[in-house]
């Protein structure tokens, strides 16, 4: 449960930074790729069903993101050489 909650805390601190990119404006949509199965799931069970604040305030985010741009969440696998990958684990 602890990785579930590191992965979606990371997601929320990148989903609050999507708007202040410089070319946000231009996005053609928003692709949220992650190696967390679980957290793929809990984000699949809607936003009536998160009692946490931070998967709530995820699905807030990705709710305003979408007013604008098509958003994907989207599970990848672990360490099969995704440029960033191994970065992003390192940084969680």
């Amino acid at each position: 449960m602890a990785e579930l909650r590191t992965e979606a805390e990371v997601l929320r601190l990148g989903l609050q930074a999507v708007p202040d990119l410089q070319d946000y404006s231009t996005f053609q949509g928003i692709r949220v790729l992650t190696d967390s199965q679980s957290l793929v799931r809990h984000l699949a069970s809607g936003p009536a069903r998160q009692s946490d604040t931070t998967s709530s305030t995820i699905w807030t985010l990705l709710s305003a993101a979408s007013v604008q741009n098509t958003v994907d969440v989207q599970w990848i696998p672990a360490h099969v050489g995704k440029e960033g990958n191994d970065l992003a684990d390192s940084e969680a």
